[in-house]
């Protein structure tokens, strides 16, 4: 359920257990019975995307923000808001009224100074039920504007209407995916042997038909809780720059075709890892697919860390795989 608001009113909501109001001229909408998508690699008070009216929103629970603790269940109620070009939806417990302004009140703020969103001497509103602070909700974001991930998304390598070759696979409940051009090749799951010294991103090494190729466990890498492998677990090959890496996921699911005019940009409100690694939003069948950028599943850092994993790993490979190696490329010359 969706309502509109009027200029010269305030939207009353509940957050956890406090009263909040928001100028009703901020409010582009407000809607009912929403239940965003998750997206892993989010901080405390993202809740994920919301697709609204054709547009996939970032969806920001302002409780974490606000220093508020939520017992109950999750928001299932929204404000669509406006910061700049950006529209996002504010998550509360529950809209209470649309209403003209109410009387407002001088006194001192009950909360920290500190809290984002409201500070001391900010605005108070008074109604029969007693106090309401003011939300401003474009100060939840104050000093922590959108990162750069640096590079291209997918949207702008694809100007043209030529539908992009997508692999699909699972990690957890979520199907994701990235450029068929992006993967050299999808193999079983085989136990990484650890190497001492390797970095902690590293879950060890695998003999690729005597190459030997660091693994990533991608589930940890975008904060998702990882199971045990089973027959369906696989590892991606694909190329960081000069070296090769295997990135393990649940399950491979299929190549599909994607034209450009169905990917949405990520929301440019998001932070930190899930602003590096999203590539673009696309609706598959009645799923969201989570598109990303394999180049930038590891910072710079940790991909000079990979230079000399491979020598490493080779040298506490077993000699039956050095040897098969060396044949191996005795055989291609």
């Amino acid at each position: 359920m969706t309502a509109a608001v009027g200029a010269g009113q305030v939207v009353v909501v509940r957050i956890a257990d406090e009263r909040f109001a928001v100028d009703a001229a901020l409010v582009d909408e407000v809607v009912d019975g929403v239940h965003p998508h998750p997206l892993p690699g989010l901080p405390a008070h993202g809740r994920g995307v919301l697709e609204h009216r054709g547009e996939w929103l970032p969806a920001i629970d302002p409780a974490p923000l606000l220093a508020i603790g939520r017992t109950g269940a999750e928001p299932t109620a929204a404000l669509i808001v406006r910061r700049g070009a950006v529209r996002f939806a504010l998550a509360v417990d529950a809209v209470l009224s649309v209403t003209e302004r109410l009387r407002a009140i001088v006194g001192p703020m009950a909360a920290a100074p500190s809290d984002a969103g409201r500070e001391d001497g900010a605005l108070l509103l008074e109604d029969e039920e007693g106090v309401i602070t003011m939300l401003r909700p474009d100060d939840l974001f104050e000093g922590a504007a959108p990162e750069e991930s640096g590079g291209s998304r997918m949207t702008d390598q694809h100007a043209s209407a030529t539908p992009i070759p997508i692999v699909s696979f699972r990690l957890g409940a979520d199907a994701f995916g990235v450029e068929v051009q992006q993967v050299q090749e999808v193999i079983a799951f085989q136990p990484p042997r650890r190497v001492p010294h390797a970095p902690e991103f590293i879950e060890g090494v695998i003999d690729v038909r005597g190459t030997v190729v660091p693994v990533v466990d991608l589930r940890k890498r975008l904060q998702i809780p990882a199971t045990p492998p089973n027959a369906d677990t696989r590892v991606l090959l694909a190329s960081l720059g000069q070296e090769r890496i295997g990135l393990v996921v649940d399950a491979v699911m299929e190549v599909t075709r994607i034209p450009p005019t169905d990917i949405a940009e990520p929301p440019s409100i998001f932070r930190g890892l899930a602003a590096r690694y999203l590539a673009g939003l696309a609706r598959v069948g009645s799923g969201l697919l989570i598109l990303l950028r394999l180049d930038q599943v590891l910072t710079s850092e940790e991909r000079l860390a990979l230079l000399g994993i491979g020598a490493e790993g080779e040298g506490n490979a077993p000699t039956s795989s050095r040897a098969g190696g060396k044949r191996a490329r005795r055989r291609e010359e």
